[in-house]
């Protein structure tokens, strides 16, 4: 079972997509081709600078070995509103679009925005929004993405639009040396396990 971080912005957030994709050079000259696979990923980097040494007791999940750990990613200065309660709708679906139920009528999905999928209760899943979408009157909405679904998700899947989720299992973790002051550096990464 996952382990929940705690809820807190970070000094410095950085991330990178760690990318499926094929790339085919031709032997003989010509243009390459890059064919898209399943299995895009992405990788956050969070950095919380110096924290007390009692606060820093909350992030000991950091050393969970064999299970992941949940952290909510930030997204500064974006207003996410109020998005409704938006759901997976119907099972299996493949490609690069997600198809959503239970969104607010007239929300806005900005391009670039981030948005998880917490499959079946299960597990969280990453994505990235490639173009502004608008729900439709009847709360559904087809988000488009800059990689393919990596799985098909159960129907009616929580989607957070709100504070969108990252699950992975931690690395780089950071030494646990204490200052004199009492403070404790603090960073780590989460990788998408795929």
């Amino acid at each position: 079972m996952a382990k929940y971080l705690p809820v807190k912005p970070p000094a410095k957030q950085s991330w990178r997509l760690i990318s499926a994709t094929n790339i085919l050079s031709p032997a003989f000259g010509g243009d390459d081709l890059e064919l898209r696979r399943k299995g895009s990923k992405y990788e956050f980097t969070f950095d919380y600078g110096e924290v007390d040494y009692l606060e820093s007791l909350d992030w000991s999940d950091l050393d969970v070995e064999g299970e992941t750990v949940v952290a909510v990613v930030w997204q500064p200065g974006l207003d996410t509103g109020e998005p409704g309660s938006p759901r997976v709708s119907g099972g299996g679906q493949i490609g690069s679009v997600l198809k959503l139920k239970g969104v607010s009528p007239g929300y806005q999905v900005r391009k670039g925005q981030f948005l998880s999928v917490h499959d079946g209760g299960v597990r969280h899943f990453m994505y990235r929004a490639s173009a502004a979408v608008v729900a439709a009157p009847d709360g559904t909405m087809n988000v488009p993405l800059y990689t393919l679904l990596r799985h098909p998700h159960a129907g009616d899947s929580v989607v957070d639009i709100r504070e969108p989720k990252v699950e992975g299992y931690p690395r780089d973790v950071s030494d646990r040396e204490v200052y004199d002051n009492h403070n404790v550096k603090l960073s780590f990464k989460i990788r998408e396990r795929g």
